[in-house]
């Protein structure tokens, strides 16, 4: 974990310079089952409301979908990808684009299903 926060920290004060951020970690399971699909937005394509944010795969088990999707303020698809290996990261500054990730369904209906990302968020105080 601190060396996830150094990378993230160096690569934000890089572009940024040097402040006084409020730094956020959330861990997000996405489950998904036969009978039902999981959502890793369910909100939809978003914005998070802070100045950068980093999602990092953690691990993803027998799940199909979960395709990372930026998009402009004004819908238009900037980049579409896969996040498969466990520290693959999804840097975005918040203010200029949108994302979005599809449901994820299980691969084999006998096994369980889950994707599970860290999402860190840097806020400007």
């Amino acid at each position: 974990m601190s060396g996830l926060l150094s990378y993230t920290l160096d690569h934000v004060e890089r572009i940024k310079g040097e402040s006084d951020w409020r730094i956020e970690a959330h861990q997000f399971r996405i489950l998904a089952s036969p009978e039902q699909s999981g959502k890793p937005t369910p909100e939809g394509i978003h914005q998070d409301g802070v100045d950068y944010v980093f999602v990092v795969m953690i691990d993803r088990h027998n799940v199909m979908g979960g395709i990372t999707k930026v998009y402009t303020h004004n819908g238009k698809l900037l980049n579409s990808f896969k996040m498969r290996r466990p520290l693959d990261v999804l840097h975005v500054e918040d203010q200029h684009v949108n994302h979005y990730v599809t449901a994820v369904k299980p691969l084999w209906d006998d096994q369980p299903a889950w994707r599970d990302v860290l999402v860190i968020t840097f806020r400007t105080q």
